[in-house]
């Protein structure tokens, strides 16, 4: 007898387990929170291509139950897949009942970006999602599992023809359905909780189902713990972590008798989902019929070798599988664009180790200066730029050109140390700044949003992030002047700006272009796709392309300084005249875009005229007569009262992170003595601006990190301060040392 169950067994698992599983998930979503666990390690199954979801339902009247579907398909990556309702319900569960409803309610209003259904009666009526869904399936392809009450199931059995088939019901099953793994049965008997519910649905469906199906009963279940891991994880807002972490039982509560353990909470519903997708390996079985006795909800469990159902016993540790399943529970949502770097990066080499310790030390002064900013900030200007004499720091509104360095920065704390504390305060600072994508004021959106979205995107593969780019980008367009073939600087379009200029083309700019040179590697698709559709990735190249070429030839002095601005005719584009701008004539900071600039464009395109310019720049300012030893210029290399000017460890910053990515580029070319004498003097830069004389003391300047930073000596504006973006560039330079 044992060897001819066997052979069933084998027969059961060959037929109806080969193939990738096309699931229909049922669920009540509502009573217990191991159906997220269950939706959740559904959803990473199909990430990992081991099954393909067809449709959610919701087997219960409250609304909530939709709207946890939803939530948790969306969350992972799938907002339109279908999602059913029941619409009568059991005659016990009505809408609003128990505690599971308030926890349940209170997930959602957590997650409110991703559930746009607000009514029950908005979701397609179960029993039409089930009949749609099948009747475009091949045959014999569906496997449905059932979580919860069997109210769907056996509506569905009973319905008849409609306008998705001349079928009726039943027989629309049995040529659709290959398998149901149902969590259900109390076995040897009892009143099994999802089958009680509804126990005159439950006596039909089981009664009537024309294929073979599976049981994944109560004691299984009652004694496989999960989802204590990803309770105490450090997933970052992650509804499936939410939901465990308020609802089990803290760990100094758990008892011998109590339902969670240290493990975590018995693992129904994602049993049911394991067998669904990955089949019966892990498992005994037992051949019989589960059916419902009486009218009370009392079912009972009777052997039967000849039975095409079965319901499963252990065989595998119930620990080894409950590791199983929390490994696919704590995986979380495959990112919409790849995460590209390690989280917490790896230590630097031991001959930089002065590199950690200087993040480390970055941290502790930032640590104040969070906690500073979120006791200040108002709704209007949020976001730290700089620290007065007086020790006040200032702050800048969202469509400041510094909005985005602070949000940078915590950016690059995350990627350095791993701490979710860092990553939490650049969500909630990105988020603040993202409405003002869409803001055409000035050209900087590039310095706004790419390190705030884009190192975002980078280091959480979020989709959100990328949309933002996507938006800015072509907000950032509408400044480009095909006439002059460069992106007009300051001013609104059309007019002069404070009638100093008419269309000024400004060195800066050579960092707004890696804005448009992502988006051209990087083109919305698909569902992505803005109405603007004509502005694919091409056009944003040439676009980039053709300011850098412009500038070259506006900017760039024969002799590889430069010049801050170049104020044109905005209708012919011809040059009116050159502005020192915020230099005397050869302004550090400018000489640092350039750098930066041309290596960037040369890092994106191979021209061999960038990498030229690139290098032109780089020799022209490593050579300046006035350049400090230290490697810290003056805030302009020909200031008129040298050595009694300012340095600028701004501009010292955003030169040395040009000089160590023009490094590379001179090494992949063979250049090495250039090669070599950049990278030193970026490592110069790096350790002088890490001494004492330039990195501030905890709490010295506010919590800012560089000192003796110059925004605008001309304009007598931000003059020997701390500087966001010198913090921000000063902290990539590490970064690009450390990786």
């Amino acid at each position: 007898m044992k060897k001819l169950i066997a052979l069933l067994c084998l027969a059961l698992a060959t037929s109806v387990f080969s193939g990738v599983p096309k699931i229909i998930l049922d669920s009540d979503c509502l009573s217990d929170w191991d159906d997220v666990g269950a939706l959740a390690i559904l959803h990473t199954l199909a990430d990992q291509g081991e099954c393909e979801i067809l449709a959610t339902v919701a087997c219960t009247v409250d609304g909530v139950s939709p709207q946890v579907l939803e939530l948790i398909n969306s969350y992972y990556g799938r907002p339109k897949l279908p999602v059913g309702c029941c619409r009568k319900g059991c005659s016990v569960w009505r809408q609003g009942h128990g505690s599971g409803h308030i926890k349940f309610t209170k997930l959602v209003a957590q997650y409110p970006e991703y559930v746009h259904t607000q009514s029950p009666l908005q979701y397609e009526d179960a029993v039409s999602l089930y009949r749609r869904t099948l009747a475009k399936a091949t045959d014999g392809s569906v496997t449905v599992c059932s979580l919860g009450f069997l109210t769907n199931l056996r509506d569905l059995l009973v319905s008849g023809p409609d306008m998705y088939s001349p079928l009726n019901g039943r027989d629309l099953v049995a040529k659709k359905v290959k398998l149901w793994v149902s969590m259900a049965c109390n076995y040897p008997n009892g009143k099994e909780y999802n089958s009680k519910m509804d126990p005159e649905a439950s006596r039909v469906a089981l009664a009537d189902w024309p294929t073979p199906i599976v049981f994944t009963d109560f004691q299984y279940g009652r004694h496989l713990y999960t989802g204590r891991r990803i309770a105490e994880s450090d997933a970052h807002r992650s509804p499936v972590k939410d939901i465990f972490k308020d609802s089990m039982i803290p760990l100094d509560q758990v008892t011998p008798t109590s339902w969670d353990q240290a493990a975590g909470h018995p693992s129904w519903d994602e049993t049911a989902v394991l067998i669904a997708v990955r089949g019966l390996d892990l498992y005994n079985l037992e051949r019989g019929t589960y059916r419902m006795v009486g009218t009370e909800g009392d079912d009972e469990w009777v052997a039967d070798a000849k039975s095409p159902n079965c319901r499963v016993t252990e065989k595998t540790p119930l620990a080894e599988v409950g590791k199983i399943i929390d490994d696919l529970m704590c995986v979380g949502p495959k990112p919409a664009f790849p995460v590209r770097r390690a989280i917490p990066a790896p230590k630097a080499s031991a001959d930089l180790a002065w590199v950690d310790a200087a993040i480390a030390r970055f941290a502790e002064n930032y640590t104040a200066l969070l906690a500073r900013t979120e006791r200040e900030a108002t709704h209007e200007s949020q976001y730290p730029r700089s620290c007065r004499k007086d020790g006040s720091i200032t702050y800048c509104k969202d469509w400041d050109w510094c909005s985005g360095f602070f949000q940078g920065s915590l950016w690059y704390l995350y990627e350095a140390t791993g701490e979710m504390k860092w990553r939490a305060a650049a969500e909630k600072y990105s988020d603040l700044q993202a409405h003002i994508r869409f803001s055409n004021l000035h050209h900087d959106l590039g310095f706004m949003f790419l390190p705030s979205a884009g190192n975002g995107l980078l280091l959480t593969g979020e989709a959100k992030y990328a949309d933002w780019l996507h938006d800015a980008a072509r907000t950032m367009q509408t400044r480009f002047r095909p006439s002059m073939g460069a992106m007009q600087s300051w001013g609104y379009w059309g007019e002069a700006w404070k009638k100093r200029y008419n269309a000024p083309v400004i060195i800066d700019n050579m960092l707004n272009l890696e804005l448009w040179m992502w988006e051209s590697e990087n083109p919305p698709t698909g569902e992505k796709t803005r109405e603007r559709d004509w502005l694919e990735g091409e056009i944003f190249r040439e676009m980039a392309e053709a300011h850098a070429d412009t500038s070259i030839g506006l900017l760039i002095r024969e002799d590889g300084s430069t010049c801050h601005v170049a104020d044109c005719d905005k209708v012919t584009g011809k040059l009116i005249r050159h502005l020192d701008g915020q230099g005397a004539g050869h302004w550090s900071r400018g000489q640092g875009w350039a750098v930066y600039g041309y290596a960037m464009m040369s890092d994106y395109l191979g021209k061999q005229s960038y990498y030229d310019t690139a290098v032109k720049c780089a020799d022209w300012a490593l050579a300046a007569a006035n350049l400090p030893e230290d490697g810290i210029p003056y805030w302009d290399y020909q200031a008129p009262n040298i050595p009694d000017e300012e340095r600028d460890t701004a501009a010292a910053a955003v030169l040395g992170c040009g000089l160590l990515k023009l490094s590379a580029q001179c090494a992949q070319k063979g250049d090495a003595v250039r090669a070599a004498r950049y990278r030193e003097a970026a490592l110069k830069i790096a350790k002088s601006l890490s001494s004492e004389a330039y990195f501030a003391k905890p709490g010295e300047i506010g919590g800012f990190v560089l000192k003796h930073a110059v925004g605008s000596k001309p304009d007598k504006a931000e003059v020997d301060v701390p500087l966001n973006y010198a913090d921000y560039y000063y902290l990539e330079l590490l970064m690009m040392l450390k990786r």
